[in-house]
């Protein structure tokens, strides 16, 4: 009985040793990673921007685990699932062999067809002029290009006027604006698309003023400096009552209407010419835009917006927009409340509102041109526009032959006066001044003042003779 129990003891104690070796092997066993595997790529061939997709296993799915290359150029990817990865070939990289690798591990690559990555360059669309418009200007004339495939980074269109690279201003995928350069002569207008080879327009005729014509040479405005030219692109039957000049396009818009007693003789049409001294047209038969004492452009898109007047002497006009691509016409305002301004100027700022003479804007809700500028006189005898500034000139300085300038930012809703009067443009030069030979009474002095690109303010005084 002794020695039974002495075997079973033993035999326990060896089962035992032998379930705790085989129980620590169990925990001591670790499975190993799966190793990577690389079975297709494709596309072989790509362009810059293609995805290119790589299928295989063991790729996880952590993106900061993979490392990807093309030779020796490191590649980002975009995605990872545990079969597939997937990146966007960028521009720059050559053909070289592509590599994969997980946590450091180098993927095997059994792709059939291999994996060698030869990057295909964009062929990039052959650009084409369709027309240019117009076909003749002067230095500084904006010029529109249309066609396709042009590029919309200005940098990358390169326009020539015979030969002479210019400044595009302007660029969309069908359309360039551009300025004559300052050396422009005659010839072929040519465009270079992203470096591509030159492809020629048609041939642009430069003047070397607005109409083409020699002009007369004025002697008073030759002494200040410069020489003035003039000549003739348009005629009316009536007295203009309103003009304006579409600098971008090289139009000029104007209206035959000049109020009492022309009011039931001219129905004031809107005509439009263009600078190169094409005959007018007329912008449109509709029968509301009649009788039109004021003309602006709005800056943001060109459209043309009119002042219909209501009455003979300008109390009240309806006020109206014409898309000039289109020809469709919006009501902007109907029997505005001019407050006897006929001769006053209507302007449009940067932010599409509408401004009467000088601090005055258009109320939509009420119809009223509300006071919104503080000046230190109470009348103006000519106002200008520049961006969100308009300069005006004093009505009742002008009584004592002294006629002050103020500058107001539509804007900010601040004046402030300018730094010189006319009585300091003209007395220094001119001895009619000083003799009181001007023309016609102090009250009734016809200035007209207009303003360049730069902000520079042109004042015109009339004198006997």
């Amino acid at each position: 009985m002794k020695n039974f129990n002495r075997i079973l003891k033993m035999v326990l104690i060896c089962f035992l040793t032998v379930s705790t070796i085989t129980s620590c092997k169990k925990g001591s066993v670790t499975t190993p990673p799966e190793l990577p595997i690389v079975t297709n790529v494709q596309p072989k061939n790509p362009k810059p921007g293609d995805v290119v997709n790589i299928s295989g296993t063991g790729f996880g799915t952590t993106a900061t685990d993979v490392k990807v290359t093309i030779g020796s150029q490191i590649i980002t990817i975009t995605s990872v699932t545990a079969t597939e990865i997937k990146f966007t070939l960028p521009t720059g990289i050559t053909a070289g062999d592509i590599a994969v690798a997980i946590k450091n591990i180098i993927a095997s690559n059994i792709d059939p067809q291999k994996a060698t990555i030869t990057p295909q360059q964009t062929v990039l669309p052959v650009a084409t002029i369709t027309s240019i418009n117009p076909t003749s200007g002067k230095v500084g004339d904006l010029v529109t290009i249309t066609g396709t495939n042009f590029n919309t980074t200005l940098a990358n269109d390169v326009v020539k006027f015979n030969g002479i690279a210019t400044t595009v201003v302007a660029a969309t995928a069908t359309s360039l604006t551009v300025n004559v350069p300052a050396t422009a002569t005659t010839g072929v207008v040519t465009l270079s698309v992203l470096g591509a080879a030159a492809i020629s327009g048609s041939s642009f005729t430069v003047n070397s003023s607005n109409g083409g014509s020699t002009g007369s040479a004025v002697p008073y405005i030759v002494s200040v400096g410069g020489t003035a030219t003039f000549s003739k692109i348009a005629s009316a039957s009536s007295e203009i009552g309103a003009m304006v000049v579409d600098k971008k396009n090289n139009i000029l818009y104007y209206s035959d209407f000049g109020g009492a007693p022309y009011f039931a003789t001219y129905k004031g049409t809107l005509y439009k010419v263009k600078l190169d001294g094409s005959a007018p047209v007329v912008v449109t038969t509709d029968p509301r835009i009649t009788a039109i004492q004021n003309i602006a452009i709005d800056p943001a898109n060109g459209n043309i917006v009119v002042e219909s007047r209501l009455d003979a002497v300008g109390l009240s006009a309806d006020i109206y927009n014409i898309n000039v691509a289109t020809s469709a016409i919006t009501v902007v305002s109907k029997n505005v409340n001019i407050g006897g301004s006929g001769n006053g100027f209507r302007y449009i700022d940067t932010k599409g509102n509408y401004w009467l003479s000088y601090g005055q804007k258009l109320n939509l809700t009420t119809g009223n041109f509300d006071r919104n500028a503080s000046f230190a006189f109470d009348g103006t005898s000519q106002s200008l526009f520049m961006g969100d500034n308009i300069y005006v000139s004093d009505w009742d300085h002008s009584k004592a032959l002294d006629m002050a300038f103020f500058k107001y930012n539509l804007s900010t809703l601040v004046s402030s006066v300018t730094d010189f009067t006319l009585k300091g443009l003209f007395s220094a030069d001119d001895p009619s001044w000083a003799a009181g030979t001007n023309y016609g009474s102090n009250a009734d002095l016809s200035t007209r003042i207009a303003i360049d690109d730069h902000e520079n303010v042109n004042v015109i005084y009339p004198f006997k003779g």
